[in-house]
């Protein structure tokens, strides 16, 4: 038996926005780590 297209379609909807949403919050996090990184650098410069 065939799988409904549509709701094969809608699962891969959702999956791709779970991962879409889950690859924004790394590189957010990414970039937090990349700002506290300069920060850092910036202090041990500084000193």
């Amino acid at each position: 038996m065939q799988p409904d297209t549509n709701k094969v379609i809608q699962k891969l909807l959702q999956e791709n926005a779970t991962l879409t949403l889950v690859k924004a919050q790394l590189e957010s996090l990414v970039e937090q780590y990349q700002e506290k990184e300069r920060e850092e650098s910036k202090k041990a410069e500084e000193k």
